[in-house]
Formats: C-alpha cells, structure tokens, sequence
C-alpha cells in the first residue's frame, strides 16, 4: 500500500451536562445514565496524519522508524510526544500539555480501535492534541480528543486517501462507547439526549448560542470515586432532574424552565467548596447554575453577552483569586459525523 501522508485538522469540543441523572448501577459495575449534553465553544486541536509504515522491524524504534515530530518548536516542555507500536500499526502521540500515559490515552486507543475494526495494516498515524480544555474537568476533553479522531481517521478512509474501507456509523459508535461513556455525543457535538451507559444519542434541537462562564475551582474529584459514593446514598431522597419537562422547554428555547427541570444528581453528594462556587455564580443573576459531569466545574448561563461579561468583572474577587473563569458560549453546529452517517457504509 503506498500513498503520500495526509493530515487533517479537527476541533474537539467541550462539553457541559445540562442535567444528569444516574438511573442504576448495572452488574457489570457500568451506570446508566439520562443526560442532556451540550457542546460548548472550549475546544482542543486534534491533528491526525497517517502514512505508509515501512518499517521492516516488528518492534517500534525510534532509531530506524520514526521521523521528525511535525510539531517541534525547539521546546521539549510543550511537547509530550510517545510511541506506540502494534502489529503493523505505529502510533504516535504529542501533545502540548502533560496528558495520560499512552497506554491509557483516549485519543491513541480510539485510533487502535478504528485500525483493529477495519483491519488496517501498515500505517504511521500521528496524533498531535493542542490542548485547551482542562483536564480532569468534567468538560469530556479526552473523549472529544478520541472521537476527532475517530472522525478523522474515518473521513480520510471514506475519501479513499488511506487505503483503508470506513467503518459504518452503528460501528463507529460501539468503538465510542467502548472508550468512553462520553465519547458517543462528542461524535455528534450540538445537544443531545444521552441515555444507557451514553451509548444511545439523540440529537435534539439547537439552543440558541447563549454565553457562558466556566468556574474551574483548584481542586478536582475522581470520577469513580464520585459515582462510588453517589451509589451510598439513599435515592429515595436524592433529588433529580425533570427529564421529560426539560426537553419541552428545550425545545421551546425557555431558559427559565431548562433552570427549573435540569439538575445534576451528582449535587446530591454535599461540597463545601462547589456550593461556596455556585452561590458566587448565582450572585451575577446568571440564569442557571449547574456542576457539569461528576464535579466540580461549574458554569452559569447567560442570554446575552454584555450580562456575561459584567459577571467575569463582578468575579474578580480575591476570595475567588484560585478559581479560573473562562468564558464561553454553547454551540449550535453538530459534527460532521451526524450529516454524514448515510454516506458511512463498510
């Protein structure tokens, strides 16, 4: 197979809960879940570049197999770049920030799943992730990481750049939802209804692209540690979201109704600091306050920009001084995934 290298650039968005519910636990220890998710203007570069591997060696080595990085800049703090080589298939991460150990990275495991699922063999692919949304958020960096390259790696086999067949939408989304319970709605991006263990998305009419504030506190949780506790409590008095209530004023653009149906259950667990966070939020007049995924992040809602940005005044307290606060605002375009699912056939 011999074709010249090829790269393509994709955003990876964040995302917030609007509202989250935890259904049950399942035996196999996964949760399932009902949530509305919603892309946000916080977004990662994602760069994917595949080329024929030549290397005649059955391990990876740098010596005899590995060119020069594409993003060097003289600067080894800004660039975390790690090898990964399987069967005729090499790999290679960077990333401009300190990111999980390669074994683990959601973005270099959705490109050993897409080469394993369409049998692809002899390629080079490269992965460089131009990091700006946190990590350990709850924001879905690493799964909006993974699933630009899904679609990357999956829009360059569909325009026959690659030599390799895509893989269908019904696949694509099972290797989704076996990296990450996320990883599903961040192939769509817009908003959607997310339910199972994330699996199952529905898309759902776009809200308008309200503004928007970030709280990211100087701590973070664990997020199996957060469901491990949630599974304590007693859920006959746990308070829950609406769900059936809030898609109607969603579709209705009521701001004031989404407040009052969407919750997320993981505000059940009691936090001295995310409170603390929320109430400062709260003081701007902001039009909903919610913790985003299982904590802490928190956002607040705006219907206009001017409202917004007189509330990132309002924050420069110093009793906030280790809080980031970043504006953002929701976004109403969906990937180019959910337009193009017809088009993706084996």
């Amino acid at each position: 197979m011999s074709f010249a290298p090829v790269t393509v650039r994709e955003e990876a968005t964040a995302k917030i809960n609007l509202s989250l519910d935890v259904i049950d636990r399942r035996d196999d220890g996964y949760h399932t879940i009902d949530s509305v998710m919603q892309a946000i203007s916080l977004a990662d570069g994602v760069t994917v570049t595949v080329a024929p591997f030549s290397c005649t060696e059955n391990r990876y080595s740098a010596d005899s197999c590995q060119d020069n990085p594409d993003h060097s800049s003289g600067d080894s703090a800004l660039i975390n770049s790690v090898p990964y080589q399987e069967s005729s298939i090499a790999i290679e991460l960077q990333s401009s920030i300190a990111i999980a150990p390669v074994e683990t990275n959601t973005a270099v495991r959705a490109a050993r799943l897409w080469c394993r699922y369409t049998a692809a063999a002899n390629l080079k692919i490269r992965i460089y992730l131009q990091k700006n949304i946190p990590v350990g958020a709850g924001l879905g960096g690493g799964s909006s990481d993974a699933a630009a390259v899904l679609r990357s790696l999956n829009r360059l086999a569909r325009e026959e750049r690659i030599g390799v067949a895509p893989l269908s939408a019904e696949i694509l989304l099972e290797i989704a939802a076996a990296i990450g319970a996320d990883v599903p709605f961040c192939l769509y991006g817009g908003i959607a209804r997310c339910r199972g263990i994330g699996e199952i998305v529905e898309p759902l009419e776009p809200l308008p692209q309200w503004p928007l504030i970030l709280a990211l506190p100087p701590f973070s949780f664990s997020t199996a540690a957060r469901y491990k506790e949630l599974d304590q409590l007693d859920k006959s008095l746990w308070q829950q979201p609406d769900t059936e209530a809030l898609l109607q004023a969603i579709n209705s653009h009521d701001i004031a109704g989404i407040n009052q149906t969407a919750f997320n259950v993981f505000s059940n667990i009691p936090d001295e600091n995310v409170t603390s966070l929320q109430q400062a939020l709260l003081e701007t007049d902001a039009e909903m306050v919610r913790m985003t995924g299982s904590g802490p992040v928190v956002f607040a809602l705006y219907t206009s920009e001017e409202e917004r940005d007189l509330s990132l005044q309002m924050l420069k307290d110093p009793a906030h001084k280790d809080t980031v606060f970043l504006p953002a605002h929701l976004i109403q375009s969906r990937s180019s995934f959910y337009f193009q699912q017809a088009d993706l056939s084996c």
